[in-house]
């Protein structure tokens, strides 16, 4: 199962939960109670992108764009 980081929109509560697809939309946050958040996403994600991770140095062919 994976797992989503909500935002309590009354508290500010930021909190993860693991769950079905299905379940993600019937979730509490666990400081209030509240049934009202909004994704919460932490840090942006660097999926695909090897350069900008490390894992492999640019060469001639790339460019740097302004």
């Amino acid at each position: 199962m994976p797992l989503y980081d909500f935002k309590c929109d009354d508290c500010s509560e930021v909190f993860t939960v693991m769950c079905k697809i299905a379940d993600r939309d019937q979730q509490t946050c666990p400081k209030c109670g509240s049934s009202k958040y909004q994704p919460h996403h932490s840090q942006p994600l660097d999926i695909g992108d090897p350069v900008r991770l490390g894992v492999i140095k640019p060469d001639g062919g790339f460019q740097e764009v302004l």
